[in-house]
């Protein structure tokens, strides 16, 4: 199975996919300007092989603003550790280098095309590193300030993005979401998303990769999943997006079944009436949670619903009960 700076760069290189990252978590002014009909992938033309450009990196032109070209960067931050913080140097080295190439390919051009950088980082925790050239240069008089390179790249950080991601259906979002997919209750919504995208015969495809990303990083979760990503072929897409819904279903249910006896049994590991408290109350707050995304999801009715959480009612703690009950119509 591919890796998964080799899955994004496939996932983005597709104009389906890079249009609604741009549309979706781009700059608000942008996606309306460009023709997404023109998009083409200049980075080995332009950059060539030789060191200049990683791999993942992605570099397109793209009509633009009254027909001119805006050229793309797109570079893939897997998990936050391939670069130091003179990042923000390397992006600003694209910019000059292609527009280098542009100039030498081009003379009788006098005007620079402008150049969108984008950092898209998956990991799981918040990008942390400097965004504009300002925040390295080292500290120096106020009158040289604009003498020095005003520069800064657009970054788009998929783990502060995953909760709005959750609430959307385009391909950008749903990546997202299974890429930053941390339970089971992420994972069923992860594949539900795709479903839904799998309806559209034109998508079916792109649908397919999504899916086997999303089984491939839901192993290290679900061990019980009873299918390889390597099984998921077009002919039986619908078929095995089927069977993996009703694994998860089972799997969901388990989880509020145990609900109360997890708790428990973390109450009696301490071994102290307070520990039994605090057991409890992580036991029946998973269960609530559980309740309430199975309503949520359209698995279970209003009536059922309430009727479970009052269950809970009369075990000391009724205002965490009734704190979900007030969550529904």
């Amino acid at each position: 199975m591919p890796s998964q700076d080799s899955i994004y760069k496939s996932l983005f290189s597709q104009p389906e996919v890079l249009e609604s990252l741009l549309q979706y978590y781009g700059p608000p002014e942008l996606h309306k300007l460009l023709d997404f009909k023109t998009l083409e992938d200049v980075g080995s033309d332009l950059l060539g092989e030789q060191g200049q450009k990683r791999q993942s990196d992605l570099i397109f032109k793209v009509h633009f603003f009254d027909k001119h070209y805006l050229y793309l960067i797109l570079l893939l931050e897997i998990q936050g550790t391939q670069y130091n913080d003179m990042l923000v140097l390397r992006m600003l080295e694209y910019i000059t280098l292609i527009w280098k190439k542009i100039t030498q390919k081009d003379k009788k051009n006098k005007k620079l095309p402008p150049v969108l950088p984008i950092l898209l980082h998956t990991g799981n925790r918040p990008f942390h590193k400097p965004t504009q050239i300002k925040k390295i240069l080292a500290p120096h008089p106020s009158f040289l300030a604009r003498f020095q390179p005003q520069f800064e790249f657009f970054l788009v950080d998929e783990c502060l993005l995953a909760p709005l991601a959750k609430q959307r259906l385009d391909p950008t979002s749903i990546l997202f979401a299974s890429n930053q997919a941390k339970n089971i209750d992420d994972i069923w919504l992860a594949l539900k998303h795709i479903d839904r995208l799998a309806d559209n015969e034109e998508l079916r495809e792109l649908a397919r990769q999504l899916l086997r990303w999303l089984i491939k990083i839901s192993k290290k979760e679900l061990n019980d999943l009873e299918i390889e990503s390597e099984d998921i072929e077009p002919q039986n897409l619908k078929e095995n997006l089927v069977m993996l819904q009703e694994n998860l279903r089972k799997m969901r249910h388990q989880e509020y079944e145990k609900g109360v006896v997890f708790g428990r049994e973390e109450g009696r590991e301490e071994g102290l009436e307070k520990g039994l408290e605090k057991g409890l109350r992580i036991g029946i707050a998973k269960t609530l949670e559980t309740i309430y995304q199975f309503y949520c999801e359209g698995d279970v009715n209003l009536a059922k619903t309430k009727s479970r959480m009052e269950a809970l009612l009369g075990q000391g703690f009724d205002e965490l009960v009734q704190e979900y009950l007030n969550k529904l119509p």
